[in-house]
């Protein structure tokens, strides 16, 4: 169909099921799409390969896409894209798709990043040995005594200040973890310094109205 087809933004299964692809796993996958000469009018286009958007243009456009499987892994391709909200189909025509590899990764957990807290200007220093580009954010736990959940998470940003504004009234401990930026990492376990760090939140009161 052309751009304007409501059929455009369905995947096409290339594969339906991959039988040596264990759900939830992460995988690596790369292809080729070749689009005719002069089918764009020299103009870019939108491609999604398991929901994920690429530019392409014609001629060979290698494509690679980290994908962690769900319960029925797929290959999924669609001639076009939701951009803005809208679909953007390829043009009608022939294309070619090719050289399809993939390949398991060994996902990468993520080095637990310190810190320190100053709790006069409530700023965070954050010293992080992970690689540029692995970590997504930063996020604050406050624990209560004992707990192993976080009773309240917040992201922050080396060097400003901890927004507490939405944080309940109790004493808490802080603990800090690294955030993946891709299927390709996990999360950091959470850091607390060997001197746990510990603050209280106050019941925010009204203020005084004079008569």
């Amino acid at each position: 169909g052309d751009g304007n087809d409501i059929k455009d933004d369905q995947p096409f299964k290339l594969m339906k099921t991959w039988a040596n692809v264990a759900a939830g796993d992460v995988y690596t996958i790369t292809l080729k799409l070749v689009v005719p000469e002069g089918r764009f009018s020299g103009a870019t286009k939108q491609f999604s390969v398991n929901n994920q958007v690429f530019d392409v243009v014609e001629g060979e456009n290698a494509i690679t896409v980290h994908s962690k499987q769900g319960s029925d892994p797929t290959l999924s391709i669609k001639f076009g894209a939701i951009v803005n909200g809208a679909k953007v189909g390829l043009p009608v025509g022939d294309y070619l798709i090719m050289d399809v590899t993939l390949t398991k990764v060994t996902v990468e957990q993520l080095a637990a990043p310190e810190f320190t807290y100053d709790a006069d200007s409530e700023a965070l220093t954050i010293t992080d040995s992970n690689a540029e580009g692995k970590v997504a954010r930063y996020e604050l736990g406050l624990f209560l005594d004992g707990a192993e959940t976080a009773a309240k998470t917040i992201t922050v940003t080396n060097g400003e200040a901890v927004d507490f504004s939405t944080v309940a009234a109790g004493t808490y401990t802080l603990k800090l973890r690294a955030v993946a930026s891709s299927v390709l990492y996990t999360n950091s376990d959470w850091f607390s310094p060997e001197t746990p760090v510990t603050v209280t939140i106050e019941e925010a009161t009204e203020p005084e109205v004079e008569a």
